[in-house]
């Protein structure tokens, strides 16, 4: 495991299943973790001022909902849920939901506008008042 300054981690391998990253090597833009499915979705988020959580993908493993919790732990106030609006993004948002572990946390669900299938869809002004809003709910 690769470390950050802060001593969190940058990498965390779930085993066989697959790989959740945290912000992609960046550093640390607030005390918000924002869970996102992808890559692309993550480097969005943190453009908007937040920190990322990528999935990489909704396929959530033991492993991967460990690796969120250990993130959880480390030193954010708060997680907000941005995955896909799709069926397969729901599914995975409530699965997360489901595991108590992570509600040591406020969680929000950030909901997406009729039409708008992911984060990357929003400009960063409007992703960045909407992760702003729910969070403070």
């Amino acid at each position: 495991t690769l470390r950050f300054k802060e001593g969190l981690p940058r990498y965390v391998s779930c085993g066989p299943i697959g790989t959740l990253i945290q912000g992609i090597s960046f550093p640390r833009r607030s005390r918000t973790l924002v869970i996102v499915e992808g890559p692309l979705d993550g480097i969005w988020v943190y453009a908007a001022g937040h920190q990322p959580a990528i999935l990489l993908g909704t396929s959530i493993s033991k492993g991967k909902l460990d690796g969120l919790v250990r993130f959880s732990e480390a030193g954010f106030d708060a997680a907000v849920m941005a995955l896909d609006s799709d069926e397969a993004g729901r599914r995975a948002t409530q699965k997360i939901l489901d595991d108590r572990r992570l509600w040591r946390l406020p969680v929000r669900i950030l909901k997406l506008p009729d039409g708008v299938k992911d984060v990357q869809e929003l400009s960063l002004e409007r992703l960045r008042e909407m992760i702003d809003t729910v969070r403070s709910e």
